[in-house]
């Protein structure tokens, strides 16, 4: 059985660019922490509270992404049927314990 490459998030950002609209639209993307963390300084560092995905720094472009959908019915990129709290979304795990919490 062969894995996969993850798609990094700049991969994700031209998949969407190219969607139909026959296509499943997702509701987000969840970019991965960089793994080269340690090399991050005030200059790396934009806007929290942006969503425009032109102002990414190489770093997060080249970091591992997934496509985040609000259905957890419906997956892109993992097709094996595995129903594992573990093959989540951070996103949508943080999303479960607010609603748990609650």
């Amino acid at each position: 059985m062969q894995m996969k490459r993850p798609l990094t998030a700049a991969e994700l950002l031209e998949e969407i660019e190219n969607i139909d609209d026959d296509d499943v639209v997702p509701d987000g993307i969840v970019i991965m922490p960089p793994d080269d963390f340690g090399y991050n300084t005030d200059c790396d560092s934009g806007d929290e509270e942006c969503n425009d995905p032109e102002k990414l720094n190489h770093r997060q472009l080249a970091a591992e992404a997934e496509f985040y959908f609000k259905d957890d019915n419906t997956e892109a990129e993992d097709s094996s049927g595995e129903d594992s709290d573990d093959n989540i979304p951070l996103a949508t795990l943080a999303e479960i314990l607010v609603l748990a919490s609650e």
